[in-house]
């Protein structure tokens, strides 16, 4: 009896390079690694359309079986020659070949959104740092997550149906949503059987900074509705863990009640602003934190859906923002801003992912500047008064385990801006992301990826656009310097402060501690 193989569909990435191979005689080069996926059925289907299998006879060599094994045997580490010739058909840039979709096959190469080097038939696996350029937005294949967010009406919906339904967590979309409302919902691993679903909230401390106030109400929350203790994050942030849902609108609220916000806290948008938090009376770090409060205020989302969930539309916080800051989120002078849009910065869509800024003072490096998307430092004057800012853009630290084409990275430094035009810089910044970055592979949407495929020459034009100024030439800093801050210091005006090491993040039995002293009146 004949012996028949199944058949494997061409790929349309398979029939233009059969084509352009047609074309040119080129050589179709495929990964060795590939090889093994294919095994023992890539060089059996080779032999039975060449007609040198066992059971049939040799097949003429002619144009219908060059297209066949070039359509179908792309799984074998082979260097096939073409022998026809199509004059009119383009020879196409070196793309990575693909194997047809078999049952029960080994993950492929991650070969999206990167190209890879063929200039070597030995390479295997992509090229680092090779990225196309940006596609036409109109064509690009968004992620579920970006259709989400533009469905949320501002992240809203169906986050407040989910919120009031007896279940213990939320759907797979609202997960997406509650996000950006400061809380990702989670589950007891060490619990075998019907998953145990909890939330942890985040807490967003511009700076750093945390009022007594709001402190001795997150400790009575996290003993009633949490686990007992709070959690500390390398972004200045607490963090609650172990509260049920039927539980989170209290909770929210009342860290809202007492001066706190999670808004922000996680989810693509701004994330929280760092600055030095040691309570120096020292005229450059007040001016940091100042700013990084600024920063916060200008890219905290405006649509009002956060107040509508947890506090039933009312706006508990009184505070008015300064307004050199209502003042930078409403001008559209350089077209930044979505026109009678809820989100004037962020629109329907927000950020492609979460964004990080951090706010420092020349030698000051406790927010580790270089690794955030925009690193902010106060330069000050031969008087000490703060004058402006350098910026850089770019770094990160994240990446994905065994994904060569992810990697950390340092900000590049990229100008000098006066203290007065400093929000109108970073909203260009965001905004340059916003527009250009990635948002349909997630894992390559951090602004280093930009910086990284742009060169820091073409980011700088292209935020220049939307700052509607030039970026002046980098001020020289001082070396970055360590600074201890732990234990008794001098803070300036001739009091102390006491800085505490938490290991881990963790309060544990120090928790009782600080309950104690942010009671005591000094």
């Amino acid at each position: 009896m004949e012996r028949r193989h199944p058949q494997i569909a061409p790929s349309p990435s398979v029939l233009r390079r059969k084509a352009a191979a047609a074309a040119s005689q080129e050589w179709l080069v495929v990964p060795a690694d590939e090889e093994k996926r294919a095994g023992e059925f890539g060089r059996h289907r080779l032999m039975e359309m060449t007609g040198t299998a066992s059971h049939g006879a040799k097949a003429p060599a002619d144009r219908a079986v060059t297209q066949r094994m070039s359509e179908r045997c792309l799984a074998s580490s082979l260097i096939l020659s073409v022998a026809a010739r199509r004059a009119s058909a383009p020879t196409p840039a070196c793309t990575p070949a693909r194997t047809a979709p078999r049952a029960r096959a080994a993950p492929r190469l991650p070969t999206d959104p990167w190209t890879r080097d063929c200039s070597d038939p030995r390479r295997r696996g992509p090229a680092r740092r090779i990225r196309p350029l940006k596609k036409d937005a109109s064509q690009v294949k968004r992620t579920k997550v970006e259709i989400i967010k533009e469905k949320s009406n501002f992240i809203r919906y169906p986050l407040n149906e989910e919120l009031v339904s007896e279940a213990p967590n939320v759907n797979e979309t609202a997960v997406e949503l509650i996000k950006f409302h400061g809380s990702y919902q989670q589950s007891d691993r060490e619990v075998s059987g019907r998953k145990n679903y909890s939330f942890m909230l985040r807490i967003k401390n511009p700076s750093g900074k945390v009022l007594n106030q709001l402190y001795l109400a997150m400790d009575t929350l996290s003993d009633e509705f949490g686990i007992g203790t709070l959690r500390l994050t390398t972004k200045k942030t607490f963090q609650l863990h172990g509260v049920l849902k039927k539980n989170l609108k209290h909770v929210i609220s009342t860290v809202i009640k007492n001066m706190g916000s999670t808004l922000g806290a996680c989810g693509d948008l701004n994330r929280n602003v760092l600055a030095p938090t040691a309570p120096y009376v020292i005229k450059d770090i007040l001016f940091a934190q100042e700013t990084a409060e600024n920063i916060a205020a200008l890219l905290a989302p405006q649509s009002g859906a956060y107040y509508d969930l947890w506090v039933d539309e009312e706006k508990i916080m009184s505070a008015e923002e300064p307004p050199e800051v209502t003042k930078a989120r409403d001008d559209n002078s350089h077209g930044t801003n979505f026109p009678d849009s809820p989100e004037p910065i962020y629109g329907t869509q927000y950020l492609p992912t979460k964004f990080k800024i951090a706010v420092t003072v020349a030698g000051y490096n406790s927010v580790d500047i270089l690794t955030n998307d925009i690193g902010v430092v106060v330069v000050s004057d031969s008087a000490g008064e703060p004058v402006g800012f350098n910026l850089y853009v770019g770094g990160g630290m994240g990446r994905t385990h065994r994904i060569e084409t992810t990697f950390p990275r340092l900000a590049n430094p990229l100008g000098y801006v006066p203290k007065e035009d400093i929000l109108y810089a970073i909203k260009a910044i965001v905004v340059t992301q916003r527009e250009n970055e990635r948002r349909d592979n997630r894992r390559y949407s951090r602004l280093k990826y930009l910086l990284d495929s742009w060169g820091i020459d073409k980011f700088w034009a292209e935020a220049e656009k939307y700052y509607g100024k030039k970026f002046e030439d980098f001020r020289p800093l001082p070396e970055w310097q360590f600074n201890n801050y732990l234990g008794w210091q001098e803070q300036g005006d001739g009091k102390l402060f006491y800085g505490v090491h938490i290991d881990n993040g963790r309060l544990g039995t120090r928790k009782a501690n600080l309950l104690g002293a942010s009671q005591t009146q000094w």
